[in-house]
């Protein structure tokens, strides 16, 4: 089981340091033995504050030990440097040694996305270089544990995302680098990748679902199919002679089609016909 790292660094009213790193330790592990030429004669008072949870110390033999897993991240959720102060008091005579604590992060903490899934809604007439800002992704280790690059990845299909879109490895921005077409897909749907630099690395994925907003950037299309040729001069009213079909590949309103009467090169009124 990991732990974070635990540096103790201890001054005597400023007369010395001491300097003390642990990785990987195990609960009830000694961090720390104070010294004292008069320990035996004094009377030891130590002042925990919101470590005593965490540290222990036995007053009979001045070592100080870990009785519980320290998380930076619950004891410093918002600050990049995790520091905290021990005091400790003999007296007979009086010392006061001050000891600082500081918690090393360790990358425990795999980033992650407030939203599971984000829709983007883009025009199909939008420009190549077009840009769209993303949800950052949150992590709460510090430094290099944190989140550093973003990429694409594919997702279970064959679409290959690189082809149209690319993403800002830093800031996570979608930068529209192909054409994108209504007609062709309606949607697309991507994979964002958050990674760390930590050791070792973590990543999440997010989904991005991209809506292609129709424009009406298409004619509709007529086909006529004749099922009587020639007609006779005594077809009776309401027989059909042709059938007519239109269709337009934009989608919504922009598909919606109207018919009108035909138009006849006859010198004949073709409204009167038909």
């Amino acid at each position: 089981m990991s732990f974070e790292v635990l540096v103790i660094i201890l001054s005597d009213l400023g007369s010395f340091q001491h300097l003390l790193t642990f990785r990987d330790y195990t609960l009830y592990v000694r961090i720390y033995k104070l010294m004292s030429r008069s320990w035996k004669n004094g009377i030891y008072e130590l002042l925990l504050g919101i470590l005593r949870n965490i540290l222990t110390w036995n007053l009979k033999t001045g070592a100080l030990y870990v009785c519980d897993r320290i998380d930076r991240e619950e004891l410093c959720p918002n600050t990049a440097k995790c520091s905290l102060n021990i005091e400790a008091i003999l007296s007979h005579p009086m010392q006061l040694h001050r000891i600082e604590v500081q918690i090393i992060d360790i990358n425990d903490n795999a980033p992650s996305f407030r939203e599971n899934e984000k829709t983007l809604n883009i025009s199909e007439s939008s420009f190549t270089g077009e840009r769209y800002l993303l949800p950052m992704a949150n992590d709460a280790d510090t430094g290099s544990n944190s989140v550093k690059s973003y990429k694409l990845s594919a997702n279970e299909g064959n679409f290959n995302p690189e082809t149209l879109f690319s993403i800002n490895p830093d800031t996570g921005e979608i930068t529209v680098t192909g054409k994108v077409d209504y007609e062709e897909h309606t949607a697309y749907d991507i994979r964002v990748q958050a990674r760390d630099r930590g050791t070792p690395s973590r990543s999440v994925h997010g989904k991005v679902l991209v809506e292609v907003t129709d424009v009406n950037d298409n004619i509709p299309e007529i086909i006529i199919t004749s099922l009587m040729s020639p007609v006779k001069e005594n077809a009776e009213i309401g027989t059909v002679v042709a059938l007519v079909t239109v269709t337009d590949k934009d989608g919504g309103n922009n598909g919606l089609t109207r018919c009108h009467r035909l138009w006849c090169s006859s010198s004949l009124d073709s409204r009167a016909l038909f």
